[in-house]
């Protein structure tokens, strides 16, 4: 008989009667791995949902247990222990001495280990791999290239090659990064409930997510160093920025920088990885370091001050080369770039990426100035501006000439920066600004605010001849803020104009959140402000 636990109201002068509580889930929580109140005769979420609720009594001799990718993959039960726990081979010497270390000639052993059992279940078999990365670059490549098609292909998909877990990892993390809250494989979305915004209030990270989590941990402090290891680090950060899951977010990049800076891929010391194979390979670390710096101040949108877990770039950091003489492969790299080059050469998207969030840390950097000197601040202000609208006209242009949504990204971030700079300039001494660069400051926030809404209507309107899948979180900050200045014209003129900019920017946002719970999260934030008026 199913044994009970009984829970007493804590104050009894109330008379109120004990609340019954069953020792486990009941079988229908369990089944659609649900969090059960243990309620009895019936839990809450099954009285809700009109379901019939049974509890079962869990023996401890079941010869049925659950497969080991349907549990928790952060049990540290011996059962569930991973296969992949090694002891590290890491010599202490390349942290307690690095002029030993070199010296000695010592090198980073190169950890072996087994794809844990749980993996297979969740990417299916090794011919399936290939479907998963081709989605991953029709989507999530376009605006965060960082994964070599041709070395994926051509040698870590190559059937002749042996398979391994590094590998594996970011095949997991290329799924779990496409995948839409509406589409994932842990949780019946039947059961999440949805409110008159589209926010999933009960929505659970998927066990992909987990699972990630898990095998990244033990590989990155497993010892050796990967360049899979390090762009899986990133894709999982990724994912959890642009699904709102904080502190994970900024913690994850943080790690990721770590990892990398470790390897020396940020420059400040020998490379540890893998010897380089040829200038493919060497283009796609760069990427994924750029990468790194991208979301170590994407994270920091809302808190611009917050001290980085990067350096600033040097000017003379190569860029990226060219995307699709990346993609394809070609013989050599073509020309290239440093962030001191002339911005009006023509260059990759993602080059064009890294340009846009090396000017959002100089932002950064601007903000977090504690000088008193405010007409420094003042001039350094104008001149960061002046850079950033150059930057922003050219990538308009170069999005005109293909695929706008392309080019939304370096746009949106741009923006971004332009709006923290226009707070720091709001902050001066009134008696300190020169007028006409006043007027023409608040003058660049009705345009930054009006170009977000134009972005906006052609997301929520163009659809379907915008995909909402291979859209980018990066630009939902944009449409927050702009959705923030909107509403308070709207409060301040009740103009049709800034009602109709206001509605585009809270449809879009609504669309985005079917891809991005970030965007739910940030109209949850919209609708507090407009309620206290923040």
């Amino acid at each position: 008989m199913q044994r009970e636990m009984t829970r007493m109201n804590v104050d009894a002068s109330f008379g109120e009667r004990p609340v019954r509580l069953a020792e486990h889930a009941c079988n229908s929580c369990r089944s659609r791995k649900r969090k059960c109140d243990k309620l009895l005769p019936a839990c809450s979420l099954c009285t809700r949902k009109s379901l019939t609720c049974t509890y079962t009594t869990r023996s401890s001799h079941d010869p049925s247990p659950p497969p080991p990718y349907l549990s928790s993959p952060f049990s540290l039960s011996p059962t569930h222990h991973s296969t992949t726990s090694t002891r590290s081979t890491f010599p202490p010497v390349f942290f307690l001495d690095s002029k030993v270390f070199q010296l000695s000639q010592l090198e980073i052993p190169t950890p072996s280990t087994p794809i844990p059992p749980y993996l297979p279940p969740l990417v299916g078999e090794f011919s399936t791999w290939r479907s998963i990365a081709a989605n991953f670059f029709d989507t999530v490549h376009r605006w965060m290239p960082i994964v070599s098609k041709t070395r994926l292909y051509g040698h870590l998909l190559n059937p002749l090659v042996p398979r391994r877990t590094d590998v594996a990892l970011l095949i997991l993390c290329m799924k779990l990064v496409t995948q839409s809250p509406t589409s994932t494989s842990g949780q019946d979305m039947e059961d999440v409930d949805v409110d008159e915004v589209g926010e999933m209030k009960d929505w659970l990270p998927p066990v992909e997510y987990l699972a990630a989590k898990r095998l990244h941990a033990e590989l990155a402090e497993g010892g050796g160093y990967s360049t899979q290891v390090l762009q899986s680090g990133v894709l999982i950060a990724l994912y959890e920025y642009g699904h709102a899951i904080y502190p994970a977010a900024y913690l994850s990049i943080g790690a990721c920088a770590r990892y990398g800076i470790s390897a020396g891929l940020d420059g400040s010391g020998v490379e540890q990885m893998k010897k380089l194979y040829n200038w493919v390979e060497e283009e796609e670390r760069k990427r994924v370091w750029w990468a790194v710096l991208i979301l170590d101040r994407a994270v920091n949108l809302g808190n611009p001050s917050r001290s980085l877990a990067t350096q600033e770039p040097h000017p003379s950091s190569n860029l990226p080369a060219a995307d699709d003489v990346w993609d394809a492969g070609a013989s050599s790299p073509g020309e290239s770039f440093t962030l001191s080059s002339p911005t009006s050469l023509r260059m990759g998207r993602f080059a064009r990426f890294a340009q846009a969030i090396y000017l959002l840390g100089r932002v950064y950097k601007h903000v977090s100035d504690q000088t008193d000197d405010h007409i420094f601040l003042q001039e350094e202000a104008i001149q960061l501006r002046r850079t950033i609208e150059a930057l922003v006209t050219l990538t308009e242009i170069e999005g005109s000439q293909g695929d706008k949504l392309e080019f939304c990204t370096q746009t949106a971030l741009s923006y971004s920066g332009l709006l923290r700079l226009q707070d720091t300039f709001s902050s001066l001494p009134v008696g300190l600004l020169e007028t006409d660069k006043w007027s023409s400051s608040t003058a660049l926030v009705e345009k930054v605010a009006t170009s977000a809404a134009s972005l906006a209507n052609m997301v929520c309107r163009g659809v379907p001849s915008v995909p909402i899948h291979m859209v980018s979180p990066f630009i939902l900050d944009l449409f927050y803020h702009a959705r923030i200045i909107w509403g308070e014209r709207v409060r301040q003129t009740g103009s049709e104009d800034a009602i109709g900019a206001a509605e585009d920017l809270n449809a879009a946002i609504v669309g985005l959140n079917a891809r991005w719970r970030a965007a739910g999260a940030y109209l949850e934030i919209v609708k507090a402000c407009e309620t206290s008026y923040c």
